[in-house]
């Protein structure tokens, strides 16, 4: 008796309350699908494991390579005249702002909150031919599209009266973002959201769409985050770069700025993301020395891409996992040199960092550990592991000029673009174009009678985060 007892209080507890046991239905207790933990998975990392895997052979000389970085980049950043353009724009305009905040005498069709600057301007990654700044505009007024408009006439006729002696052919062009001020050598984008009470109040009629409102206030957090811990100036270097590399090949289109910036700051410095399961697929040459060749291990489908051709014929290969990393640093948590930073962004990129399954890289200024490459859909995040996949090949065997730019037509949008398409020889070494690793599955017609099915039909790269 008494351990039935003991049993009974022990049930009781697990009840419902008041200590009454939950009924069952019919045919027994039913506990739902359990859920599928995602165990978020990052791709090898050289830099982070170089001692446990020293060189065989001294380290090439790179000097040409940086060299070369370092023209482009210099070809790529905007003249003192472009930056003065620019400058005397902006300044002009964030005076206005600035009087409409303090004194807004007569104009009443919306109120400023606050001013930023947000963008590649601001955080001084601007390439030559492109003299556009952003400005994000808060405001405490409801966003209507004619207040919006009205605001945007209000600062060009205050333009004009500022600088009465000097001609100034201004536009303002009204856009669903806000609207556009430019002159003759520059254009500045007034980017229009309001503050994040006003957000539950929106109209879709009658004021500018709500998730372009939240991206423009997450632009502003993207800047303040960029100021606090990006602002090296190898930093931005190397933004400047893969800017120019995701203009120039297709494959890196999906990559948004966002996205650049967070891989090369984090990539950088050495430190970009939480790790919980990771695994390093290596090959070891059945020789008298140990050679090894190093792989990034395929991920979500995605194969295998040799970070370096230091292997012998005839290996055979083991895996050695790698869990419960904090952080994954730099070890010496220094910013690392252009050329090998460069390298790396396209060793983790071709590794499946930004592939389904992958750890990827938290987005710092939104809750919820989301994940950025997830605005990607699956054929982009296919299509960008695979150029850089190629990209690398193309690397490793001396092809940074063509990589560059510095070497073929550059000045139409995607002339190298069969570099990463098609096939190419490289002293010898013939690197061929790889074929997508994901195709969508063809659409299955609605079936009313099985519609459980349906819902469990999930495509096979997709993960879901818990």
């Amino acid at each position: 008796m008494k351990q039935q007892d003991m049993v009974m209080t022990r049930g009781r507890g697990r009840g419902m309350r008041g200590g009454m046991m939950r009924p069952m239905g019919p045919g027994g207790p039913h506990f739902g699908p359990k859920m599928k933990q995602f165990v978020p998975r990052l791709p090898f990392d050289m830099v982070l494991c170089e001692s446990a895997f020293p060189r065989v052979k001294a380290a090439p000389d790179e000097s040409a390579f940086t060299q070369a970085l370092l023209k482009r980049n210099t070809d790529l950043s905007p003249t003192a005249a472009e930056q003065a353009a620019v400058l005397n724009l902006v300044t002009k305009i964030q005076t206005v702002m600035d009087n409409l905040i303090v004194d807004p005498g007569t104009f009443d069709a919306c109120q400023i909150e606050e001013v930023r600057q947000v963008g590649s301007y601001k955080k001084g990654t601007m390439m030559t031919g492109h003299n556009v700044a952003d400005i994000v505009v808060i405001l405490k007024t409801l966003p209507t599209k004619e207040a919006v408009e009205a605001l945007g006439k209000k600062v060009c006729d205050d333009l004009r009266v500022l600088e009465p002696q000097e001609v100034l052919v201004l536009t303002m062009l009204p856009n669903d973002r806000g609207f556009e001020i430019s002159n003759s050598e520059a254009t500045v984008r007034v980017l229009v959201t309001t503050i994040h009470q006003n957000l539950r109040k929106l109209d879709p009629e009658l004021h500018l769409d709500q998730k372009i409102l939240q991206s423009h206030l997450a632009a502003i957090r993207h800047s303040r985050w960029f100021e606090e811990n990006a602002h090296h100036s190898t930093i931005k270097v190397l933004i400047r770069l893969l800017r120019d590399l995701r203009g120039r090949f297709e494959g890196f289109e999906p990559l948004s700025p966002w996205m650049l910036d967070l891989l090369v700051s984090k990539v950088k410095m050495g430190t970009y993301v939480t790790l919980h399961v990771a695994s390093v697929l290596i090959s070891v040459a059945l020789d008298f020395e140990p050679v090894v060749r190093v792989y990034a291990g395929g991920v979500g489908g995605r194969p295998a891409v040799a970070w370096e051709d230091r292997v012998l014929e005839g290996c055979w290969s083991f895996s050695i996992p790698q869990a419960h990393y904090a952080i994954l640093n730099n070890p010496s948590r220094q910013a690392l040199p252009i050329n090998s930073a460069f390298r790396r962004c396209l060793q983790l990129l071709a590794a499946g960092l930004f592939l389904p399954g992958s750890a990827g890289i938290s987005d710092p200024c939104e809750g919820g550990n989301i994940r950025v490459h997830t605005a990607m859909t699956l054929e982009q995040q296919d299509l960008v592991c695979l150029t850089a996949q190629t990209l690398l090949r193309v690397l490793s065997h001396g092809g940074y000029k063509q990589i560059l730019g510095l070497e073929g037509n550059s000045t139409c949008a995607f002339p190298l673009q069969g570099i990463a398409s098609e096939m190419s020889v490289w002293d010898g070494v013939v690197v061929s174009a790889l074929e997508k690793a994901y195709e969508k599955p063809p659409e299955r017609p609605p079936q009313d009678d099985d519609t459980d099915n349906m819902d469990a039909d999930d495509d096979p790269m997709e993960t879901t985060d818990n």
